[in-house]
């Protein structure tokens, strides 16, 4: 038996195919149906057809259904003139169709654009970022406080569900006083080296040099390591942890707390510190570029309070201190020895 070979457009078009597509109990399809058997790319361009077909001849219930529908009259009326003049190209009816479709994928995907940029505008992350010298008070959306140091960053969602961790991304420096939910939510500081959990507490987070450093004022605070999840260090109020992932090092000491976050008051408290240390926190704070012309210059101790306001009164301290000759040029800043 000689079939036919039928293609999509020709299938779409066909009004005795609508017909059976629409009422496949009342219209005889079985020219179709058996051409359909004949292989899976004939099963699948019938499929389709009366898929169309169905979508077109569906309820009217928004303008772009009636478009449809308009469509489907115009396709009606350009089959039977087909019949009776076989003049008309049918591809007219399709490639209006084809345009038609068009049309409602673009709603559907400015619809889809409109709907995925809300969402990412109600659910974006919120970032702050402060300057050298410049310190920035932020409150969090549970009413928790972080204080940035210079030169730092912190992120986190605009809004925190009940059911998930409180979190907040730290670049640079930061001290947090973390509100105690009723519920116990965890509140999580995540940085390059470890996550800092706690419930609610205070406590300076550093995440300079390669290495993160935690020190706790008070409550309680766990600390993960980023490449040791099963690795829990537990800290306690005093307690000062600083670790590096890079160098898989981790020390824990007790140190006079308040002296760590004496930033956030907009003070520089140094015990015992020596001068690489206080010329760490210039250089991180300030964007200074120190260098000492003699490493033992390095290695002397320092303890003093200082306006954060007020570095050049720090300098000076440490010319008349040290007998030191502190040479500068724009932010780069050499120490050496006096020679007087």
């Amino acid at each position: 038996m000689h079939f036919q070979k039928f293609s999509l457009d020709s299938l779409i078009l066909d009004p005795d195919f609508i017909k059976w597509a629409k009422s496949p109990i009342k219209e005889d399809g079985s020219r179709w149906i058996e051409w359909a058997s004949l292989s899976a790319e004939n099963k699948r361009i019938v499929e389709e057809a009366r898929e169309i077909i169905l979508e077109l001849a569906r309820d009217e219930d928004t303008p772009v259904q009636q478009e449809l529908a308009e469509l489907w009259s115009r396709i009606s009326a350009s089959n039977e003139a087909f019949d009776g003049q076989q003049t008309r190209s049918p591809r007219i009816g399709l490639l209006g169709m084809i345009k038609t479709w068009q049309r409602v994928a673009a709603v559907v995907t400015a619809f889809l654009c409109v709907s995925i940029l809300a969402f990412l505008f109600l659910n974006r992350d919120i970032e702050w970022e402060t300057t050298y010298g410049q310190n920035k008070k932020i409150i969090l959306p549970d009413g928790s406080v972080v204080v940035l140091n210079s030169n730092s960053s912190v992120s986190y969602p605009s809004k925190w569900e009940d059911e998930s961790p409180r979190e907040v991304w730290l670049k640079g420096e930061g001290f947090f006083s973390v509100t105690h939910k009723s519920n116990s939510q965890r509140f999580v500081v995540h940085t390059d080296d470890l996550d800092v959990q706690v419930l609610g507490t205070k406590f300076n987070v550093n995440t300079r040099r390669g290495k993160t450093r935690v020190i706790l004022n008070s409550g309680k605070v766990k600390l993960f390591l980023q490449k040791e999840q099963s690795r829990v260090v537990e800290m306690r109020p005093g307690d000062l942890v600083d670790f590096s992932a890079t160098q898989a090092r981790l020390l824990k000491r007790a140190v006079k707390a308040s002296n760590y976050s004496s930033w956030v008051e907009n003070k520089l408290v140094f015990e015992e510190s020596t001068l690489k240390e206080v010329a760490q926190v210039l250089e991180d704070s300030y964007g200074f570029k120190i260098t000492f012309t003699d490493p033992e210059l390095a290695k002397l101790s320092f303890t003093g309070t200082i306006d954060s306001g007020n570095v050049d009164l720090l300098f000076t301290i440490l010319r008349k201190t040290f007998n030191l000759s502190i040479i500068k040029a724009e932010e780069k800043i050499t120490i050496q020895k006096s020679s007087q």
